[in-house]
């Protein structure tokens, strides 16, 4: 019994190994694809790279042949563009109002800012013309001294 059971893992591992290098063989074939580089804007010849990068062929407008869309796909394309168009005018126009109310914000504040600059210079003005009227200390005034020259006592000579 044990005996058997160590053959079927040995041949369990086999298969695995098989298995694995198998894959690896297919995986590392190179697909039948290519890189395509278009030159010019698409109405001249196509330039058909491997990919080591050198060109394989050279495909002229009138040797390819496009697949044709079903009028399906063009209707939903279109709603598609003019929904995706849509979309962006209203985008756009939301953009532009948050903007001017952005703006009008701004002036206010702004305004607000210079009122309240003109209003603080008027009233330091006001402030210092009506300290400029009064005495600093009202209830305080300056008594005035009188100096008199008291005479002296004559003092009798005779």
């Amino acid at each position: 019994m044990k005996k058997l059971a160590f053959i079927a893992v040995i041949a369990c591992l086999a298969c695995l190994v098989s298995a694995t290098t198998a894959f690896a063989e297919q995986s590392s074939r190179k697909s039948g694809t290519a890189t395509f580089s278009f030159s010019g804007s698409g109405d001249g010849p196509v330039e058909v790279r491997g990919p080591d990068g050198k060109i394989q062929e050279i495909l002229q407008p009138s040797d390819m042949r496009l697949n044709t869309p079903s009028a399906q796909v063009v209707k939903r394309e279109k709603a598609y563009l003019e929904k995706r168009k849509a979309d962006a005018k209203a985008n756009n126009e939301r953009k532009a109002e948050k903007r001017k109310s952005a703006e009008e914000k701004a002036d206010t504040i702004a305004r607000q800012a210079e009122l309240d600059r003109v209003a603080t210079e008027e009233a330091a003005t006001r402030l210092a013309a009506e300290q400029a009227e009064e005495p600093l200390n009202p209830y305080r005034h300056r008594r005035k001294t009188i100096r008199r020259k008291l005479p002296e006592p004559e003092t009798s000579e005779n």
